[in-house]
């Protein structure tokens, strides 16, 4: 299983020359547990994912199973998105991640990503789903940032200083948590999705009010984001908004340059597109 165990770790090239022959002869072993087939089925997985997607898919499906918290996870995941060509089923993504938090023996790091993902299904779906409440999303973030996960924790704070949500904790509790996340950040943050929430929360008086700083962080964001659509829009409706036109046009020319689609699809609500939709036109 040393071979299994290094792939699903970090997916190893010289593991990935043999994994074929490897797993066919473990799952050949009667005595082999359901814990150690579901391994096995998730590094084939893994090892398919970008060669054949229906094998992937299908070691996935046999995978979650066998119960591997990983797979489930995975599983979840497209289910929520409607990724792999499964068809979107957000009622079926939430009771798997609920299923998956409630097991035992499940790594941090697969129990941080699925409390995220319930928390980003309850907030899309309150008010269609019974199990969706703003409760039960805050309770989510909550139980990934006492898993240590940034990401939530600044979310959190987020949602405190917007006040469009009871998270039960204060203003003030909100700026020590960042104030504390930043102090321990000794090299810095490097993930666009907390650089983009910083930036938001500099916005708030508690924090400085600082436009200067709030652009600058979403500079940051925009250099390591895999997404910049969003970031983008957030920064161009705040330079029109200090006055600096041709700076919001150099965005505005990004965007549809770059992502047309998510302008067409935010054309409606978004207050930076219809701005400057309104300036081209006139």
């Amino acid at each position: 299983m040393k071979v299994i165990d290094t792939y699903n770790e970090n997916q190893n090239k010289n593991a990935a020359e043999v994994l074929e022959v490897v797993a066919r002869v473990a799952l050949s072993y009667k005595e082999l547990s359901e814990a150690e087939k579901g391994k096995v089925y998730l590094a084939l997985a893994n090892y398919y994912m970008n060669k054949d997607h229906d094998k992937a898919l299908s070691n996935l499906f046999k995978a979650s199973s066998q119960k591997n918290p990983e797979a489930i996870r995975m599983m979840a995941f497209c289910l929520a998105n409607g990724g792999f060509g499964l068809g979107q089923d957000e009622d079926q993504a939430f009771k798997m991640c609920s299923q998956l938090v409630a097991m035992e023996g499940v790594k941090e790091s697969t129990l941080i990503e699925a409390y995220r993902l319930l928390a980003e299904l309850i907030f899309k779906n309150i008010g269609k789903y019974e199990w969706a409440s703003e409760e039960a999303m805050i309770d989510c973030y909550k139980k990934s940032m006492e898993l240590g996960d940034v990401g939530s924790l600044t979310t959190l704070a987020l949602l405190t200083f917007e006040g469009k949500v009871n998270t039960g904790i204060t203003k003030d509790e909100a700026k020590k948590m960042i104030d504390e996340l930043l102090e321990s950040s000794n090299e810095g943050v490097n993930d666009a999705s907390v650089l983009f929430n910083l930036a938001k929360i500099y916005s708030y008086e508690e924090m400085g009010a600082d436009d200067d700083k709030v652009l600058d962080t979403l500079d940051d964001a925009l250099i390591i984001s895999c997404d910049d659509a969003p970031i983008l829009e957030y920064k161009g409706t705040l330079l029109l908004k200090l006055g600096r036109e041709e700076d919001a046009l150099d965005v505005w020319a990004e965007m549809t340059e770059l992502y047309a689609e998510y302008v067409e699809s935010v054309k409606e609500e978004s207050e930076f597109v219809k701005a400057m939709q309104n300036t081209i036109h006139n």
